[in-house]
């Protein structure tokens, strides 16, 4: 399965019911936002700042000040650079 959901903004048939229960929550808190983008990486392989921006109806910058977050706190890994950037559970990387 691919982690991208495309141009077209997210596909709510693809995102888990889990996931589904907190979007577009604007006042969901990180923890929540870092719960769905765990429990998406365990049936994707990858997530991009364009998928995260999609899943929480926020901005490129919001979406990657959250995966940089996750990136610090060793939860997710960060693979490419630029616009080739995705990233991927910690767990599956090592």
């Amino acid at each position: 399965m691919s982690g991208s959901f495309g141009g077209g903004g997210a596909d709510t048939q693809a995102i888990p019911s889990d996931i589904q229960a907190i979007l577009p929550d604007t006042q969901a808190t990180l923890s929540d936002r870092k719960a769905a983008i765990i429990t998406w990486l365990e049936t994707h392989d990858k997530i991009t700042t364009s998928d995260i921006s999609a899943l929480f109806g926020v901005t490129n910058v919001w979406a990657r000040k959250i995966a940089k977050k996750m990136t610090d706190d060793g939860t997710i890994e960060k693979v490419g650079d630029n616009r080739y950037t995705y990233y991927v559970l910690k767990a599956m990387v090592e």
